[in-house]
């Protein structure tokens, strides 16, 4: 991964409408600390990342609570027409029935091949997942704001030298132009500082539209209509040139614990492996406690609340013999019973028809169409991916340290080369102007040396501030401390 000033995180600026900046807050500098602390507040994938961890915080809450038994009440209540049969009598009518039914019901996995603690391990993995997903979104926003933040300071020093080195060419054509209307210079050597002083005109023009597009875009980033910085006193050695002193396998070493990537890749293998177990434990039988509270209510039970009884009595039977006489014989007589009834109270039906039950279900998974089966595959395959994904971000993690780690030791000879290019400029410029007002020297042979020295100037202020940018992404790739402060 190669890395420049120009970085721009695009899929980091994104954000939401902030809370509204006082005057005061846009008027006074800002830090790179109060910088930071404003984008990790607006920025819309870190809110998405803190939302996302708390899903994962909700899976854990249900798969602990996944322990503890289902209990449901139930309850019917209406009318019934035509010919059934009623549950609380026994017996088929064929009416309008009036009819309550009530029910408590509570069911306890006992067993079920250990998926309830796997899928409790699963959640928590994910959990830790999101929480280093997050800070990677973290992470990568504060290398963003920090990039911003030095083109920023970049620009505002690019800016003060060119103004300083234009009105030092200011002055100097006001010294040449005294000598030329002294006679002591030909007309030419003020033309070319005129054209030198144009030129150098443009330099401060096109520092300064830099230096507008460099606010707008940590402006933009913050959520912000305008923002001035406070310049730290930065320094290679203040940004932690002491980094480069380290072997590239110790900085990998010390990044490969910490790294919020790296620990994400960790975790989703270790859901997967619980996602693995818990395939495996579909195939084991299950066995479940349950129990029921039950009663009801029916307009056909009734109760008999009088008796009336009606005795009628039957004409004897006569029987006739040989002789001609005749024998009666009494006849028991006709006992009729007439019942008065009554709906059974509503409370009396619940208590008369209370029943409950307990037991235990057992469940043999024989064959399920092979769904079974299926998941374990994939589950076998997303383990396979999920190492997979692991080596990736370590293998990612190691070139893109040993390419920072080299880009950095480059950065640090090119500023090294560049300072010691500056001082002989520097010296050559003021030799140079010396020389200039004494005469000796032609305005065009000094032109020259001042815009090598301007060029000189460039190349240490781009090499200073690129050998800072790697220092910073040397510590954000080991999870240090950004040192901009």
């Amino acid at each position: 991964m190669k890395w420049g000033m120009s970085i721009v995180f695009s899929g980091l600026l994104s954000g939401v409408a902030p809370p509204p900046v006082t005057l005061a807050q846009i008027s006074r500098p800002w830090t790179f600390g109060e910088c930071l602390q404003q984008a990790m507040k607006n920025n819309l994938g870190v809110r998405q990342a803190e939302i996302n961890s708390q899903v994962r915080e909700l899976d854990l809450l249900q798969a602990r609570t996944a322990y503890l038994p289902d209990l449901s009440a139930s309850g019917f209540g209406g009318l019934t027409f035509g010919q059934r049969l009623d549950p609380f009598n026994l017996r088929f009518v064929n009416q309008r029935t009036e009819m309550v039914s009530l029910g408590l019901n509570a069911n306890l996995l006992l067993f079920g091949g250990f998926q309830n603690l796997h899928r409790l391990k699963q959640a928590r993995y994910a959990l830790e997942s999101a929480a280093a997903q997050a800070e990677k979104v973290k992470q990568d926003l504060t290398l963003n704001v920090a990039s911003l933040f030095l083109q920023l300071i970049f620009a505002e020093e690019r800016r003060e030298r060119a103004v300083l080195q234009y009105q030092s060419t200011q002055a100097t054509l006001e010294r040449v132009r005294d000598l030329v209307e002294a006679g002591a210079r030909p007309r030419g050597d003020l033309l070319n500082m005129e054209a030198q002083l144009a030129s150098e005109a443009a330099v401060v023009i096109q520092a300064e539209n830099t230096l507008r597009m460099a606010r707008l875009n940590l402006a933009q980033l913050l959520m912000m209509d305008s923002i001035s910085v406070q310049r730290p006193e930065l320094s290679p050695e203040k940004a932690g040139l002491e980094i480069l002193k380290k072997m590239p396998d110790v900085l990998y070493a010390e990044a490969l614990s910490s790294n919020p990537a790296v620990r994400a890749a960790e975790w989703n293998l270790k859901a997967s492996l619980s996602q693995l177990s818990i395939a495996k434990g579909a195939f084991f039988p299950t066995l479940s406690f349950s129990a029921s509270l039950g009663s009801g209510y029916s307009s056909l039970t009734q109760r008999i609340t009088d008796t009336l009884i009606t005795v009628i009595p039957q004409d004897p039977v006569r029987y006739y013999t040989y002789g001609g006489d005749s024998l009666d014989i009494p006849k028991a007589p006709i006992v009729l019973w007439e019942f008065q009834r009554a709906i059974t109270p509503f409370g009396s039906q619940l208590r008369q028809n209370f029943n409950n039950q307990v037991g235990l279900f057992l469940s043999v998974p024989i064959l399920n169409g092979l769904n079974n089966h299926a998941n374990l595959r994939r589950a076998r395959l997303n383990v396979r991916n999920s190492e997979l994904q692991l080596e990736q971000q370590k293998q990612q993690l190691r070139n893109t340290i040993f390419s920072a780690y080299n880009d950095g030791l480059a950065a640090l000879s090119s500023w090294e080369a560049t300072r010691k290019a500056l001082k002989a400029a520097h010296e050559a410029l003021d030799y140079a102007e010396t020389a200039l007002e004494a005469g000796s020297l032609p305005s065009a042979e000094f032109v020259q040396i001042k815009n090598r020295y301007l060029q000189s100037e460039t190349d240490e202020v781009v090499a200073r501030y690129e050998l800072i940018f790697r220092l910073v992404i040397l510590h954000y790739l080991t999870n240090k401390p950004i040192p901009l402060n």
